[in-house]
């Protein structure tokens, strides 16, 4: 309205004469097929043109689209902010990558693992921080994952900041867009060095006893054989 003084609209018309206010536009802040977010409302000593009006309904548009655009980054950061506390809370390292395989977070016993800093880290690829034989096997296994999406689970070996070789499980899965396109991957390195050994010491231990078995089979029998005794059972 370009009479705020006389528009029945306009609550409060005295304190419009008070700033001799004339006219006053409003706009809803709103994106095609989204929610309204606001209005964008003001009051001028002048009235408002037709071309004015036409500038300020484009800018209302142009206001909305930032505020979307600020809440969605607001949005971003809370999720980031969480995902980084849930990934400090895991103890075992977790990593994600970009499509091209670089690092693009971890959480603190990654770092640990690798006795490198996070800026050490970021941005770097597997063959920056391993061994080549070794960086080759993961690469391998990355670009058969970007290829063939889905969740990815084998056995390798990882040298850690000590040098010293682990037994491992990677868990790895691609990560994909709004549009399902592949953005990279997230992973997981599970140790099962001690398991492993703990597996070969209990295959050692029933090789033995097993060994052992059969030289008091081989024992018995040959008492039996000397003595002329009645049959023995091994297992009595």
């Amino acid at each position: 309205t370009n009479d705020v003084t006389n528009d029945p609209r306009v609550h409060n018309r005295e304190w419009a004469r008070e700033l001799e206010l004339v006219s006053f536009a409003g706009y809803q802040l709103r994106i095609p097929g989204a929610e309204t977010l606001g209005v964008f409302a003001l009051f001028s000593k002048h009235p408002i043109l037709p071309a004015e009006d036409a500038l300020l309904d484009a800018l209302s548009g142009t206001l909305a689209l930032t505020i979307q655009q600020a809440q969605g980054e607001e949005a971003l950061r809370k999720s980031e902010f969480f995902m980084n506390k849930l990934l400090e809370t895991i103890p075992i390292p977790v990593f994600y990558k970009d499509r091209a395989g670089r690092y693009l977070g971890f959480n603190k016993t990654f770092e640990a693992f690798f006795g490198k800093s996070k800026e050490a880290l970021i941005g770097k690829s597997v063959f920056d921080i391993n061994p080549t034989e070794l960086a080759e096997v993961y690469h391998a296994q990355d670009c058969n994952l970007f290829g063939n999406p889905a969740v990815q689970v084998y056995d390798s070996q990882v040298l850690d900041a000590h040098g010293a070789m682990h037994d491992v499980i990677f868990h790895k899965a691609s990560l994909t867009d709004t549009q399902g396109a592949i953005t990279g991957l997230v992973g997981a390195i599970l140790d099962v060095t001690k398991r492993k050994h703990a597996e070969e010491e209990l295959q050692r231990y029933s090789a033995e006893l097993k060994k052992s078995n059969n030289e008091l089979k081989d024992a018995l029998a040959n008492v039996k054989q000397l003595t002329g005794m009645l049959p023995i059972c091994a297992s009595c």
